[in-house]
């Protein structure tokens, strides 16, 4: 799993690689915490994830809910497949908005 990222003070482009699993997404979690500032744009691209699970879908909600806390915008790129299908699955498809 890698995870790449430019940051400025009112947009943040972060780029998820490599498998979304229960371990990986903890590290994530640690690593990452978003910082979202009141009003900033946060665009996630995870066209490099190869695999997802619920963990991807739990972290993919708790960043959404710092978004909304924070006033801020967060939209996700490239979903895979197997994660999109869970959002469906778990009628999450405001994460899609």
């Amino acid at each position: 799993m890698t995870v790449e990222g430019n940051t400025g003070p009112a947009v943040a482009d972060v780029t998820i690689a490599g498998n979304l699993g229960f371990t990986e997404v903890a590290r994530l979690w640690q690593q990452t915490k978003p910082p979202f500032q009141a009003g900033a744009t946060v665009r996630i691209d995870l066209g490099g994830v190869t695999g997802s699970g619920s963990a991807a879908l739990a972290l993919l909600l708790q960043w959404f809910e710092q978004a909304r806390e924070q006033h801020a915008v967060l939209t996700l790129q490239s979903i895979p497949e197997q994660l999109m299908a869970l959002i469906h699955a778990n009628e999450l498809d405001f994460l899609l908005d």
